[in-house]
Formats: structure tokens, C-alpha cells, sequence
């Protein structure tokens, strides 16, 4: 064989296993197909964008949101960036009233006791069809857990922990939300990490108002800032472009 055409069939040798090992993912996040319009929706292989934090706060007043949910609640306002919520006899709360993910989603904000000396973060949350609130400072002042698994409320099932928990200062909370878990994570800790695929998950009664989403507080006044939410479906973007970067050499 001429030595051109040998030289030819190895270069198509080549190429064909490059495209054969090539990650589809990769091609269309680096290149997005553009949609089509019509009865078959968007193109295969087109590029979602992907979602990002959303916050449930305008910063200004408190739309989106109903508040004194109790009937003794203290006052309840926004102040610059942050919602203050006042000392409630026994409960003060409100409640969001948008739409929300019931699964596979995140939420975080930063929450601190102002004055009294209970939970100071009662933050309710969907879990599939049911609810579930995380307890910041409960029971006294210390308990933090998941109300309820398998019917036990906070104080007394296997989420429950002591932590020293101190009036005025800010905490950094975050929740993740899948099929499997429940994670909670404070001042970037993770201090739960519950398996929910064969608990039950439910509300002790007093927080039903703050259904689907909210924030409760008892004999405590306390101030919220930074709620914001996502979708998983980020995570999974930012896994699928570290991917493709490391194919790419990047």
C-alpha cells in the first residue's frame, strides 16, 4: 500500500475512536443545540439553563409572604436586608406563599436569637407530600433536631443534639432536601445527615400554619436574613461542566 494512503487510513482510524469516546454531554453543554418550537418541545440534547439561588426575601416589604399565623404573635417586618420577628405568646411565624420544590432542593439562611430563650428558627419544609420542621434552639434553648421523624419530635429522636447556641449572634443554616436524606448543615457543619427512605416524616401540630414553607419561633424574638432556595439540578450542572473541563483538558 502507498505510503499516502496508508498515512490517510490511520488519520480516519483516529479520528472515528475520538468521536466514538466522545462524552454526548459534553458536545451539547459545549454546544447547545437551539430550540425548536412545536409539538415536540425543546431539541433533543439542547442545553437547560441551570437554575440558580433564589431569594425568597425582596429585601423591601413582605410580599409573597402571610404572616401572624398564630394569633398572639409579636410584630412581624422587614428592617433593611433582614425580618424581625417579635416575641409571640406562645408563637409568633409567617408563612411563604409561592411556589417551591418538594424534593431535590436546598435552603439556607442565617438566623440569630435577639431575645428569650427558645427555638429562635423553627424553619417548616416540604418533603414529598409531607412537611418537616428543622428546631434551632428548642426545649430551653439547646435542642436542635428534625420534628418529627417516625412521629418523635426533636427532643427525643435520633436527630436530636445539645449545642451551646448564644443570643445576638448569627448562624449560617443550610437544609438539602432529597429522596434519600434529609442533611443539615450549621456554620457550614453538617450536624444531621437522616435516611428518610423508610421514616416517616410529619409536623407536630402548632406548626401547621407555617405550611408549606415558613418560620416559627416560641417565647422568642429573633431576625432572618439571607433565605434564599435552589434546585439540585445546579449541583448536578456543576457536575456535568467539571466533567466536561476535564475531558477537554481544561
Amino acid at each position: 500500500m502507498p505510503r499516502f494512503l496508508s498515512d490517510y487510513l490511520q488519520l480516519f482510524v483516529s479520528v472515528w475512536v475520538l468521536v466514538a469516546t466522545t462524552d454526548v454531554n459534553c458536545i451539547s453543554a459545549e454546544r447547545p443545540s437551539l430550540p425548536q418550537t412545536g409539538a415536540l418541545g425543546p431539541q433533543a440534547g439542547a442545553m437547560i439553563p441551570c437554575p440558580k439561588w433564589r431569594s425568597l426575601f425582596n429585601g423591601k416589604d413582605l410580599s409573597d409572604w402571610e404572616v401572624s399565623l398564630f394569633g398572639g404573635d409579636g410584630e412581624i417586618r422587614t428592617e433593611g436586608k433582614q425580618v424581625e420577628i417579635g416575641f409571640g405568646l406562645p408563637m409568633s411565624g409567617l408563612r411563604y406563599q409561592g411556589k417551591i420544590p418538594t424534593l431535590d432542593y436546598e435552603i439556607r439562611l442565617e438566623a440569630k436569637r435577639v431575645s428569650g430563650s427558645d427555638f429562635f428558627c423553627g424553619l417548616t419544609f416540604p418533603v414529598r407530600k409531607s412537611h418537616c420542621s428543622l428546631i434551632v434552639g428548642g426545649w430551653g434553648g439547646s435542642v436542635v433536631g428534625l420534628s418529627n421523624i417516625d412521629g418523635m419530635d426533636a427532643s427525643q429522636n435520633e436527630t436530636t443534639q445539645y449545642l451551646s447556641l448564644k443570643s445576638d449572634q448569627w448562624y449560617r443554616i443550610q437544609i438539602r432536601v432529597t429522596a434519600q436524606k434529609i442533611e443539615v448543615w450549621l456554620d457550614d457543619k453538617q450536624i444531621i445527615n437522616q435516611d428518610i427512605r423508610q421514616q416517616q416524616i410529619s409536623l407536630r401540630n402548632e406548626m401547621f400554619p407555617t405550611r408549606p414553607l415558613g418560620l416559627a419561633t416560641w417565647q422568642t424574638a429573633a431576625a432572618v436574613r439571607n433565605l434564599e432556595i435552589q434546585s439540585l439540578q445546579n449541583e448536578k450542572c456543576k457536575v456535568q461542566s467539571a466533567k466536561c473541563k476535564v475531558k477537554s483538558g481544561e
